[in-house]
C-alpha cells in the first residue's frame, strides 16, 4: 500500500498556525458575545485549505487536491445554509454533486489525469437535471421526459435513414 506524507516548511506550519489560532479566538469571541452567525463551517473551510496547503508549495504533492477542495467548496455551501437557517436547502442540495464534480475538475487540470472527465462531466449533468426537477413544478416533467424522448427516437430516426 502507498503512502504518502506531507511536506510543509516552517513558513507554512507557522501560516497554518496562526489560521487556526485566529479560528480559535473566533470561537471563543463567538461564545463570550452570544452571536447568532455560526462559525463552525469555517472549520470545515480551514480544513480544507490546511489539506490545500502542500500541493500550494510543491506541485507533486497531488494527492490532496480532491479532498481538500471538497472540504472548502462543502464548508462554503454548509456556512450560507446555515447563515440561511438551511432554509433552502430543499432547492439547492444537488449542489454536493457540483462540489464533487468541480473538485475532479480542479484534479483533472491539475494531474491531467483524463479518466476524471467523464464521471465530472456526469455529476455536472446529473446536477443540472435534479436541480432544474427540484425547482420546477412536477406537472411538467412527464411532458419534458416525453418530448426528450421523441426529440432522440426522431433524431435516431432520421440518422438511420441517412446510412
Amino acid at each position: 500500500m502507498k503512502t504518502f506524507k506531507i511536506k510543509l516548511n516552517t513558513i507554512t506550519k507557522i501560516y497554518l498556525s496562526i489560521i487556526f489560532l485566529i479560528f480559535a479566538l473566533i470561537l471563543i469571541l463567538q461564545n463570550i458575545i452570544n452571536s447568532n452567525i455560526p462559525i463552525w463551517p469555517l472549520f470545515i473551510i480551514f480544513t480544507g485549505i490546511f489539506l490545500l496547503y502542500p500541493y500550494l508549495e510543491d506541485k507533486k504533492q497531488y494527492n490532496t487536491i480532491i479532498p481538500s477542495l471538497f472540504l472548502i467548496f462543502t464548508g462554503i455551501y454548509i456556512f450560507i445554509n446555515t447563515l440561511t437557517n438551511w432554509k433552502f436547502l430543499g432547492q439547492t442540495w444537488p449542489i454536493f454533486l457540483l462540489v464533487v464534480s468541480f473538485s475532479l475538475y480542479i484534479y483533472y487540470f491539475a494531474v491531467k489525469n483524463k479518466s476524471l472527465l467523464v464521471p465530472s462531466n456526469m455529476l455536472i449533468l446529473l446536477f443540472f437535471i435534479l436541480i432544474l426537477i427540484t425547482n420546477i413544478k412536477s406537472k411538467f416533467w412527464a411532458l419534458i421526459f416525453i418530448i426528450f424522448s421523441l426529440i432522440i427516437i426522431i433524431e435516431t430516426i432520421i440518422n438511420y435513414k441517412k446510412r
